[in-house]
């Protein structure tokens, strides 16, 4: 009885293994910063997209470049706390609008050819903040997620 609950959890494990390592290589803010901060504006969402969807099991179906340095994204955690949309309280809004550029998987394409569409606007922006870890800037706070 035990050998016949032991090999279906090893095969959930096998199958979830490969997507808990996408992330282990970076730090939350590393993750952040690949997937957020692109200080000049985008050329195309299908070039751009293609250094995060390598470390993902399957296309991304949107995400937001901000077009701004990290620098200045980073800054964003040192203002008043908001609630964020988990309702966490470790948000933070930016104190003005920057450029940004949300690109959207077109329907059907799949990996490894992800095909996007691209929205350019100007817009004001809020990321989740934690304590740095190792390998992170020296900042208090560092932006993990963009809410």
């Amino acid at each position: 009885m035990v050998g016949d609950v032991r090999f279906p959890l090893l095969l959930l494990l096998g199958l979830l293994c490969p997507l808990w390592a996408v992330s282990q290589p970076f730090t939350r803010f590393q993750w952040f910063a690949i997937q957020h901060v692109s200080p000049n504006p985008i050329a195309s969402c299908n070039v751009a997209m293609r250094p995060i969807n390598q470390h993902l099991p399957r296309c991304k179906g949107t995400n937001t470049f901000l077009h701004d340095s990290l620098q200045n994204v980073i800054n964003v955690c040192s203002l008043p706390n908001m609630r964020c949309q988990n309702g966490v309280n470790n948000c933070h809004r930016s104190a003005s609008p920057v450029n940004k550029t949300v690109c959207r998987l077109i329907r059907g394409s799949t990996k490894p050819n992800c095909r996007y569409t691209a929205r350019a606007m100007v817009a004001n922006f809020v990321v989740a903040c934690s304590p740095p870890r190792a390998g992170d800037p020296p900042d208090p706070l560092v932006p993990v997620h963009l809410d």
